[in-house]
């Protein structure tokens, strides 16, 4: 007769997989809070306000840490390329030519005052309305801000509220993060937030952030190149 009084057995080795998982969820989640702390850091810091400086110089010191915390080593899941396919393929090119169509129309409908932005961008420093400056600002900034958005905060949310939760939060999260970037105003921030949208859903999509690299470059291009000139 079966004793119910004993106390069940545990697989030794289901166990240890158990606990693994839920120490690399937990470190997944600490790289968001490390990259949100640094973030806040840099931020009361006024000569790294400036771009690139706002991205460069908290991802520096987030890649330091990394790299001297094994734990965090191990449980750096967002930095990946991604499934790519032709279908993914056409999917990102479609998106990147409404959102030129989108930004171009928004421009030339609304024709917002983008003076302003020449305190935060070093045009003249990255080579102003050249192709060199478009290339420079749009290749860097959408490979940070995606690295930001759909790399290091996704996967930390992921890890713990699953994919569509975090693709919600961070879809918010970069439309908030524009308020005062471009397009301006309430309506830029709307149209920021679609395109977030669009990007986590390549994010998702892809199981990596080059595909959202990828378009996002189409867009900061353009946003450049109306900005400059």
């Amino acid at each position: 007769m079966k004793d119910y009084t004993k106390a069940p057995e545990c697989n030794p080795i289901l166990m240890e997989k158990i606990t693994h998982s839920v120490k690399e969820s937990d470190w997944r989640a600490a790289h968001g809070v490390l990259f949100l702390l640094l973030m806040a850091i840099c931020s009361l810091i006024p000569s790294l306000s400036r771009w690139p400086w706002i991205w460069v110089a908290p991802f520096s010191v987030y890649f330091i840490v990394v790299g001297c915390v094994p734990p965090l080593r191990r449980s750096l899941n967002w930095l990946q390329g991604g499934k790519v396919s032709p279908t993914s393929i056409a999917a990102t090119i479609g998106l990147m030519v409404v959102t030129v169509l989108v930004l171009t129309y928004f421009q030339s409908t609304m024709k917002p005052d983008v003076r302003g932005f020449g305190t935060f961008l070093p045009f003249k420093a990255i080579g102003g309305a050249s192709i060199l400056g478009v290339a420079l600002f749009s290749i860097v900034n959408a490979t940070l801000e995606e690295s930001v958005f759909r790399g290091v905060l996704f996967d930390a949310l992921q890890s713990r509220s699953g994919g569509w939760v975090s693709l919600a939060a961070t879809t918010l999260l970069f439309g908030v993060g524009h308020l005062n970037g471009y397009p301006p105003g309430p309506v830029g921030v709307c149209l920021a937030t679609l395109f977030g949208l669009a990007m986590g859903g390549l994010r998702i999509w892809t199981g990596g952030i080059a595909l959202p690299i990828v378009a996002h470059i189409a867009a900061d291009a353009t946003i450049y190149t109306i900005i400059a000139s």
